[in-house]
């Protein structure tokens, strides 16, 4: 279940994403706000599945959790074909949002053989419908999408993918597909 996320964890994320390793303390005066480093608040922020600590020396260091879920092949094949692929060639559509943030970064196809690797290897993969070939997300630009969690719609034809994007999602260079608004186009 996707957890929101209060201003003040909004902001620390936001900075680790850009400083990658810090202690807790620096981010702390840096933004202004109090994340002692207690295991208390190091276990707080480890449970929503967003930093993972070490020590170094006294100082405990935070870095972004960069694990990406993935199951078992017999796991990830049972799951795959209890899909309904209904767009032609026998696809799913399959929608990647921020795990943490939930903004829709894009919109691409999945068929079978997309979502089995994607669940087994953590890493997601879609379908071309114009190479008509299955594509790992970054395999070229190195932006690639780390799995954190699968939905499924009602209908078992989408799913909704909760990714750590590295990068940017857009091949035209934006952090999402969805930049323009209506009047735009």
């Amino acid at each position: 279940m996707f957890q929101r996320l209060n201003k003040n964890q909004i902001k620390l994320l936001k900075f680790l994403r850009e400083n990658e390793k810090r202690s807790i303390r620096d981010i702390s005066k840096e933004l202004g706000q109090v994340y002692s480093t207690t295991w208390r608040n190091m276990v707080r922020l480890n449970v929503l599945g967003i930093t993972e600590f070490e020590t170094v020396g006294k100082i405990k260091i935070c870095t972004l959790n960069k694990k990406a879920i993935s199951y078992p092949i017999d796991v990830a094949e049972a799951f795959a074909s209890k899909l309904d692929y209904k767009v032609k060639p026998g696809l799913v559509v399959a929608v990647a949002r921020d795990w943490l943030f939930g903004d829709i970064l894009m919109v691409a196809f999945m068929n079978e053989e997309a979502v089995v690797k994607t669940l087994v290897e953590g890493k997601v993969h879609y379908w071309s419908r114009s190479r008509e070939k299955l594509w790992k997300k970054g395999e070229t630009s190195g932006n690639i999408q780390i799995l954190k969690d699968v939905y499924v719609d009602c209908d078992g034809d989408a799913l909704l993918l909760g990714v750590e994007q590295e990068g940017v999602a857009c091949h035209t260079g934006k952090r999402s597909c969805f930049y323009r608004i209506l009047d735009e186009l």
